[in-house]
């Protein structure tokens, strides 16, 4: 393996590490109270799907957090590297 393809799975690593950190402590503001939200009519389990090649689906799929509220939704996205932010073939899915 080359240093330029080195680097790259290097920077797709850390980019993956943050990604995943950034989701689990996000910097949030208090949580407001869910009698002030807007229910959801079912709740939406949100996973990341990371892009490794060397392990099957199921290991690949991280699950994040479920999402039962309108805000819990936005909250979810505002804290969330966009879809072109993620390395190749990463995805985000809801279930």
């Amino acid at each position: 393996m080359n240093n330029n393809n080195h680097s790259k799975i290097q920077s797709e690593n850390t980019m993956n590490s943050t990604m995943l950190a950034r989701l689990e402590f996000p910097n949030h503001q208090p949580q407001q109270s869910n009698d002030d939200k807007l229910q959801l009519k079912n709740a939406w389990g949100t996973y990341f799907y990371k892009a490794d090649k060397q392990r099957d689906w199921k290991q690949n799929v991280i699950y994040i957090t479920s999402i039962s509220y309108i805000e819990d939704f936005w909250s979810f996205y505002t804290h969330t590297y966009g879809l072109r932010d993620l390395s190749n073939g990463s995805d985000y899915i809801l279930f």
